[in-house]
Protein backbone atom coordinates (compact mmCIF):
# COMPACT_ATOMS: atom_id res chain seq x y z
CA UNK A 1 0.00 0.00 0.00
CA UNK A 2 1.11 3.56 -0.57
CA UNK A 3 2.40 5.47 2.47
CA UNK A 4 0.09 6.95 5.01
CA UNK A 5 -0.27 10.28 3.21
CA UNK A 6 -3.21 8.62 1.48
CA UNK A 7 -4.90 8.51 4.88
CA UNK A 8 -3.50 11.51 6.68
CA UNK A 9 -4.33 13.88 3.82
CA UNK A 10 -7.79 12.48 3.12
CA UNK A 11 -6.73 11.12 -0.24
CA UNK A 12 -9.19 8.22 -0.16
CA UNK A 13 -11.42 10.36 -2.31
CA UNK A 14 -14.35 7.99 -2.42
CA UNK A 15 -14.64 7.79 1.36
CA UNK A 16 -13.09 10.92 2.86
CA UNK A 17 -15.20 10.74 6.03
CA UNK A 18 -14.03 7.24 6.96
CA UNK A 19 -10.33 8.06 6.59
CA UNK A 20 -10.41 11.46 8.24
CA UNK A 21 -8.83 11.91 11.66
CA UNK A 22 -10.53 14.58 13.74
CA UNK A 23 -8.59 17.70 14.56
CA UNK A 24 -9.23 20.41 17.09
CA UNK A 25 -10.99 22.62 14.57
CA UNK A 26 -13.49 19.82 13.89
CA UNK A 27 -14.35 18.84 17.47
CA UNK A 28 -17.69 20.62 17.32
CA UNK A 29 -18.64 18.61 14.23
CA UNK A 30 -17.54 15.35 15.87
CA UNK A 31 -19.70 16.06 18.89
CA UNK A 32 -22.68 16.94 16.71
CA UNK A 33 -22.40 13.86 14.52
CA UNK A 34 -21.86 11.69 17.59
CA UNK A 35 -25.01 13.07 19.16
CA UNK A 36 -26.90 12.35 15.95
CA UNK A 37 -25.77 8.72 15.94
CA UNK A 38 -26.66 8.27 19.60
CA UNK A 39 -30.11 9.66 19.00
CA UNK A 40 -31.05 6.73 16.80
CA UNK A 41 -31.02 4.47 19.83
CA UNK A 42 -33.04 6.78 22.03
CA UNK A 43 -36.39 8.51 22.26
CA UNK A 44 -34.83 11.41 20.34
CA UNK A 45 -34.58 9.50 17.06
CA UNK A 46 -36.79 11.99 15.24
CA UNK A 47 -34.65 14.94 16.37
CA UNK A 48 -31.49 13.20 15.18
CA UNK A 49 -33.04 12.42 11.80
CA UNK A 50 -34.19 16.02 11.40
CA UNK A 51 -30.70 17.30 12.16
CA UNK A 52 -29.24 14.99 9.54
CA UNK A 53 -31.84 16.07 6.99
CA UNK A 54 -31.08 19.73 7.69
CA UNK A 55 -27.43 19.06 6.94
CA UNK A 56 -28.29 17.38 3.62
CA UNK A 57 -30.54 20.26 2.59
CA UNK A 58 -28.37 23.11 3.76
CA UNK A 59 -24.80 21.99 3.16
CA UNK A 60 -24.66 23.51 -0.34
CA UNK A 61 -25.75 26.88 1.00
CA UNK A 62 -23.25 26.56 3.83
CA UNK A 63 -20.42 25.85 1.38
CA UNK A 64 -21.36 28.84 -0.76
CA UNK A 65 -21.59 31.10 2.29
CA UNK A 66 -18.24 29.87 3.60
CA UNK A 67 -16.58 30.64 0.27
CA UNK A 68 -18.04 34.14 0.38
CA UNK A 69 -16.80 34.56 3.96
CA UNK A 70 -13.22 33.99 2.80
CA UNK A 71 -13.38 37.55 1.45
CA UNK A 72 -13.99 38.96 4.93
CA UNK A 73 -11.38 41.37 6.29
CA UNK A 74 -11.28 39.81 9.75
CA UNK A 75 -8.81 36.96 10.10
CA UNK A 76 -11.01 35.19 12.64
CA UNK A 77 -13.92 35.22 10.21
CA UNK A 78 -11.81 33.69 7.45
CA UNK A 79 -10.47 31.04 9.81
CA UNK A 80 -14.03 30.19 10.81
CA UNK A 81 -15.01 29.85 7.15
CA UNK A 82 -12.01 27.61 6.42
CA UNK A 83 -12.82 25.41 9.39
CA UNK A 84 -16.39 25.07 8.20
CA UNK A 85 -15.26 24.16 4.68
CA UNK A 86 -13.02 21.43 6.09
CA UNK A 87 -15.96 20.04 8.01
CA UNK A 88 -18.38 20.17 5.08
CA UNK A 89 -16.06 18.93 2.34
CA UNK A 90 -14.83 16.09 4.55
CA UNK A 91 -18.35 14.79 5.01
CA UNK A 92 -20.10 15.48 1.72
CA UNK A 93 -19.22 15.03 -1.94
CA UNK A 94 -19.66 18.56 -3.26
CA UNK A 95 -18.35 18.53 -6.83
CA UNK A 96 -21.55 20.02 -8.23
CA UNK A 97 -21.25 22.97 -5.86
CA UNK A 98 -17.53 23.52 -6.38
CA UNK A 99 -17.15 23.04 -10.14
CA UNK A 100 -18.60 26.44 -11.02
CA UNK A 101 -16.78 28.10 -8.12
CA UNK A 102 -13.44 26.30 -8.27
CA UNK A 103 -11.41 29.23 -9.61
CA UNK A 104 -12.94 31.64 -7.10
CA UNK A 105 -12.23 29.27 -4.23
CA UNK A 106 -8.74 28.54 -5.52
CA UNK A 107 -7.88 32.24 -5.66
CA UNK A 108 -9.23 32.84 -2.16
CA UNK A 109 -7.33 29.87 -0.75
CA UNK A 110 -4.11 31.02 -2.39
CA UNK A 111 -4.67 34.42 -0.82
CA UNK A 112 -5.11 32.82 2.60
CA UNK A 113 -1.94 30.76 2.16
CA UNK A 114 -0.04 33.99 1.42
CA UNK A 115 -1.34 35.84 4.49
CA UNK A 116 1.38 36.68 7.01
CA UNK A 117 -0.72 37.39 10.09
CA UNK A 118 -2.01 33.91 10.91
CA UNK A 119 -0.29 30.54 10.60
CA UNK A 120 -3.64 28.99 11.45
CA UNK A 121 -5.20 30.55 8.37
CA UNK A 122 -2.27 29.34 6.23
CA UNK A 123 -2.60 25.79 7.51
CA UNK A 124 -6.38 25.61 7.22
CA UNK A 125 -6.29 27.01 3.68
CA UNK A 126 -3.79 24.36 2.61
CA UNK A 127 -6.05 21.69 4.07
CA UNK A 128 -9.11 23.00 2.22
CA UNK A 129 -7.01 23.05 -0.95
CA UNK A 130 -6.35 19.33 -0.62
CA UNK A 131 -10.09 18.71 -0.23
CA UNK A 132 -10.76 20.81 -3.32
CA UNK A 133 -8.45 18.60 -5.40
CA UNK A 134 -9.94 15.43 -3.93
CA UNK A 135 -13.47 16.61 -4.69
CA UNK A 136 -12.82 17.71 -8.27
CA UNK A 137 -10.51 14.81 -9.09
CA UNK A 138 -8.51 14.35 -12.28
CA UNK A 139 -8.28 16.92 -15.04
CA UNK A 140 -7.25 19.82 -12.82
CA UNK A 141 -3.74 20.35 -14.16
CA UNK A 142 -4.28 24.11 -14.50
CA UNK A 143 -5.24 24.26 -10.83
CA UNK A 144 -2.08 22.38 -9.94
CA UNK A 145 0.04 24.93 -11.79
CA UNK A 146 -1.79 27.71 -9.97
CA UNK A 147 -0.59 26.43 -6.60
CA UNK A 148 2.77 24.86 -7.47
CA UNK A 149 5.19 27.76 -7.05
CA UNK A 150 3.25 29.33 -4.18
CA UNK A 151 3.26 26.11 -2.18
CA UNK A 152 6.94 25.41 -2.87
CA UNK A 153 7.74 28.94 -1.71
CA UNK A 154 5.57 28.54 1.40
CA UNK A 155 7.15 25.19 2.25
CA UNK A 156 10.59 26.76 2.02
CA UNK A 157 9.97 30.11 3.66
CA UNK A 158 7.00 29.99 6.04
CA UNK A 159 8.25 30.04 9.62
CA UNK A 160 5.65 27.56 10.88
CA UNK A 161 6.58 23.90 10.61
CA UNK A 162 2.88 23.01 10.82
CA UNK A 163 2.21 25.12 7.74
CA UNK A 164 5.18 23.56 5.94
CA UNK A 165 3.93 20.07 6.72
CA UNK A 166 0.36 20.78 5.60
CA UNK A 167 1.57 22.38 2.37
CA UNK A 168 3.80 19.38 1.64
CA UNK A 169 0.81 17.08 2.15
CA UNK A 170 -1.38 19.17 -0.13
CA UNK A 171 1.22 19.64 -2.86
CA UNK A 172 1.98 15.92 -2.98
CA UNK A 173 -1.69 15.04 -3.11
CA UNK A 174 -2.51 17.66 -5.75
CA UNK A 175 0.34 16.37 -7.91
CA UNK A 176 -0.82 12.77 -7.46
CA UNK A 177 -4.34 13.69 -8.57
CA UNK A 178 -3.83 16.30 -11.26
CA UNK A 179 -0.26 16.64 -12.57
CA UNK A 180 1.66 15.10 -15.44
CA UNK A 181 4.41 12.52 -15.01
CA UNK A 182 7.00 15.20 -15.79
CA UNK A 183 5.69 17.39 -12.97
CA UNK A 184 5.58 14.42 -10.63
CA UNK A 185 9.24 13.62 -11.35
CA UNK A 186 10.23 17.20 -10.60
CA UNK A 187 8.33 17.17 -7.31
CA UNK A 188 9.87 13.82 -6.48
CA UNK A 189 13.23 15.62 -6.56
CA UNK A 190 11.84 18.44 -4.42
CA UNK A 191 10.70 16.01 -1.73
CA UNK A 192 13.91 13.98 -2.01
CA UNK A 193 15.95 17.10 -1.24
CA UNK A 194 13.88 17.73 1.88
CA UNK A 195 14.39 14.16 3.07
CA UNK A 196 18.10 13.97 2.27
CA UNK A 197 18.81 17.29 4.02
CA UNK A 198 16.73 16.40 7.09
CA UNK A 199 14.55 19.38 6.10
CA UNK A 200 17.47 21.79 6.41
CA UNK A 201 16.83 23.10 2.90
CA UNK A 202 13.38 24.31 4.00
CA UNK A 203 14.67 25.79 7.27
CA UNK A 204 13.12 23.08 9.45
CA UNK A 205 16.05 20.87 10.44
CA UNK A 206 14.91 17.54 11.88
CA UNK A 207 11.31 18.71 12.17
CA UNK A 208 9.26 15.51 12.56
CA UNK A 209 6.14 16.76 10.76
CA UNK A 210 7.98 18.20 7.75
CA UNK A 211 10.16 15.12 7.31
CA UNK A 212 7.27 12.70 7.69
CA UNK A 213 5.14 14.63 5.23
CA UNK A 214 7.98 14.73 2.69
CA UNK A 215 8.54 10.98 3.05
CA UNK A 216 4.85 10.28 2.60
CA UNK A 217 4.58 12.61 -0.38
CA UNK A 218 7.62 11.02 -2.01
CA UNK A 219 6.13 7.56 -1.58
CA UNK A 220 2.76 8.68 -2.91
CA UNK A 221 4.26 10.10 -6.10
CA UNK A 222 6.52 7.07 -6.56
CA UNK A 223 3.45 4.84 -6.37
CA UNK A 224 1.53 7.11 -8.72
CA UNK A 225 4.31 7.05 -11.30
CA UNK A 226 5.21 3.37 -11.15
CA UNK A 227 2.51 1.49 -9.28
CA UNK A 228 1.93 -0.72 -12.32
CA UNK A 229 5.62 -0.90 -13.25
CA UNK A 230 7.10 -3.91 -15.00
CA UNK A 231 10.85 -4.41 -15.24
CA UNK A 232 10.89 -4.41 -19.05
CA UNK A 233 9.28 -1.00 -19.36
CA UNK A 234 12.07 1.31 -18.29
CA UNK A 235 15.72 1.37 -17.42
CA UNK A 236 16.22 5.12 -17.74
CA UNK A 237 18.00 7.30 -15.21
CA UNK A 238 14.62 8.67 -14.15
CA UNK A 239 12.95 5.28 -13.92
CA UNK A 240 11.74 3.55 -10.75
CA UNK A 241 14.86 1.49 -10.12
CA UNK A 242 17.17 4.48 -10.57
CA UNK A 243 15.00 6.53 -8.21
CA UNK A 244 15.00 3.67 -5.73
CA UNK A 245 18.79 3.36 -5.78
CA UNK A 246 19.14 7.10 -5.40
CA UNK A 247 17.00 7.43 -2.29
CA UNK A 248 17.71 4.08 -0.64
CA UNK A 249 20.80 5.22 1.34
CA UNK A 250 18.82 8.19 2.64
CA UNK A 251 15.90 5.98 3.67
CA UNK A 252 18.24 3.57 5.44
CA UNK A 253 19.70 6.51 7.35
CA UNK A 254 16.23 7.76 8.25
CA UNK A 255 15.42 4.32 9.66
CA UNK A 256 17.86 5.23 12.44
CA UNK A 257 16.10 8.51 13.22
CA UNK A 258 15.22 9.22 16.83
CA UNK A 259 11.77 10.25 15.59
CA UNK A 260 9.34 7.35 15.44
CA UNK A 261 7.15 8.86 12.72
CA UNK A 262 10.17 9.34 10.47
CA UNK A 263 11.29 5.74 10.98
CA UNK A 264 7.81 4.44 10.18
CA UNK A 265 7.44 6.58 7.05
CA UNK A 266 10.90 5.52 5.85
CA UNK A 267 10.05 1.86 6.35
CA UNK A 268 6.79 2.31 4.45
CA UNK A 269 8.66 3.86 1.53
CA UNK A 270 11.15 1.01 1.43
CA UNK A 271 8.39 -1.60 1.57
CA UNK A 272 6.46 0.20 -1.17
CA UNK A 273 9.46 0.31 -3.48
CA UNK A 274 10.34 -3.33 -2.86
CA UNK A 275 6.78 -4.29 -3.70
CA UNK A 276 6.64 -2.21 -6.90
CA UNK A 277 10.03 -3.40 -8.13
CA UNK A 278 9.50 -7.01 -7.05
CA UNK A 279 12.74 -6.99 -5.14
CA UNK A 280 13.67 -9.82 -2.81
CA UNK A 281 15.70 -8.45 0.06
CA UNK A 282 18.35 -10.05 2.20
CA UNK A 283 19.58 -8.03 5.15
CA UNK A 284 23.00 -9.21 6.21
CA UNK A 285 24.24 -8.12 9.59
CA UNK A 286 27.84 -9.04 10.27
CA UNK A 287 29.96 -8.21 13.27
CA UNK A 288 33.01 -8.60 11.05
CA UNK A 289 31.78 -5.92 8.64
CA UNK A 290 32.74 -2.29 8.93
CA UNK A 291 29.10 -1.44 8.29
CA UNK A 292 26.23 -1.87 10.70
CA UNK A 293 24.23 -3.60 7.97
CA UNK A 294 23.99 -4.06 4.26
CA UNK A 295 21.02 -4.46 1.98
CA UNK A 296 21.42 -6.71 -1.03
CA UNK A 297 18.92 -6.47 -3.85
Amino acid sequence: AAPSLLLSSLSTSNTPISSHHNTSEEEAWSETSGDTVDSWGSAGTRVGAEQEQDLVVNYEDQIIQSIEDLEEKRTSKREEALTKLIRLLSHRYAAEVLESRSQTLLDLLNRSVKKTKSYTENRLAAKVMSLLFITLGEGQEAMFYDILELFKYTITNNASTEVKSECINTLGLACFIAASNKDALELLDFFYNIISSNAKNIHAVNDPASLTSALNAHGLLYAGLWGDYRESKSSSSSGPRAQFERIMPTLMRQLESTIMEVRVASGENIALMFDILGIGVLLVLSEDSNNDGAALW
